[in-house]
């Protein structure tokens, strides 16, 4: 029985190292195809989509009253609910119909030209191929923005009685995203500078 355990143990082992090897060559096979013109396409697309965000949207769902939860940083769980009533109805369905089709949108450009991005900034730093992996950071932001944005969803659906558990997942996924954010800002910016200075040194 015991060496049974050891055996299916050694085989979720072995499966969970073929599973990252996997994906750490599909990582290094993306890098080898993307180019900077590949970077500028997909930002490109990404801040078309934020721009729509930003000036088409949002003016039509804050409405006088708070900004949109989107904009606001580490906010309390009851703010979710303070939110949607301040937007009133006619935001609410707004924001259902159509920011909601943009939200799910803007998270998939958002990451693919970002994971884009710091791969080629890795291979322009000619860095080791285990660098690659950070090409997945702007990933945690796109997974932490899908699940405010769906429980954001949720909690119109349910207005005005919106369970506390899932204002307090909407926060903490919010709070994910923009410590998410912060950590991805901060490898791109130590990524740009030592471009730079391996350029500079040639």
């Amino acid at each position: 029985m015991e060496a049974r355990k050891r055996f299916r143990a050694s085989i979720k082992i072995h499966g969970l190292e073929i599973e990252k090897e996997t994906a750490m060559k599909r990582l290094e096979k993306l890098a080898a195809k993307v180019t900077g013109r590949h970077v500028l396409i997909l930002l490109g697309i990404q801040f078309l989509v934020q721009g729509a965000i930003l000036f088409g949207t949002y003016p039509l769902i804050t409405n006088g009253g708070a900004p949109p939860l989107d904009l606001q940083v580490f906010y309390e769980p009851s703010m979710v609910g303070f939110y949607l009533a301040s937007i009133g109805e006619a935001g609410r369905s707004w924001y259902l119909i159509n920011q909601a089709t943009l939200d799910l949108i803007f998270p998939v450009a958002y990451g693919s030209a970002n994971v884009a991005l710091f791969l080629w900034l890795v291979k322009k730093c000619r860095l080791q191929d285990a660098f690659y992996k950070l090409g997945a950071v702007p990933l945690l932001i796109v997974f932490f923005d899908l699940i405010e944005n769906a429980c954001i969803i949720s909690a119109i659906v349910k207005f005005p009685e919106i369970p506390k558990i899932l204002e307090s997942v909407t926060a903490t996924a919010s709070a994910g995203k923009q410590s998410a954010m912060t950590a991805a800002f901060i490898v791109a910016v130590i990524l740009i500078g030592t471009a730079f200075a391996r350029r500079k040194g040639e």
